[in-house]
């Protein structure tokens, strides 16, 4: 079961040091996000914290569309060609070409209805302009 490269003992071994580095990623990230939190909750009024929160959220959710599959496909087709470094090559084009669109596209989309968003939801003044700077957001998720 050891391959010609090392132990099992080294595999596992690497494997694990692949899972702490993620869940420490992910912690870290999430004391981060904490304390940003914390201290815009502070910094901030009630209806400013409340207008953050609900562009966030509006953001967030065009944020799951404008992937378009893209990471689930990563995951399912690179495996797949794992000796074909020619199509993992493409798979990573495509992919990448894919998340380009959809960032482009709902984001563009996104931005130019952020007045329609407004009217339909809180009708707040700062809205717009917080979603027209939160919309950046989607390009970095």
């Amino acid at each position: 079961m050891s391959g010609s490269d090392g132990t099992l003992v080294d595999h596992v071994r690497s494997i694990l040091d692949g899972v702490l580095s993620f869940l420490s990623g992910q912690v870290g990230r999430k004391v981060i996000g904490l304390a940003t939190t914390v201290l815009l909750a502070r910094l901030l009024t009630v209806d400013g914290f409340g207008l953050l929160t609900f562009g966030l959220t509006v953001v967030g959710i065009g944020t799951k569309f404008s992937g378009l599959g893209a990471t689930k496909t990563l995951v399912k087709l690179l495996p797949k060609y794992s000796d074909q470094r020619e199509k993992q090559r493409r798979v990573l084009t495509v992919a990448g070409v894919t998340v380009a669109v959809g960032i482009l596209l709902f984001g563009g989309i996104f931005y130019l209805s952020v007045g329609l968003i407004n009217d339909l939801s809180l009708q707040d003044p700062m809205l717009p302009a917080l979603l027209q700077i939160l919309v950046w957001v989607m390009a970095f998720e």
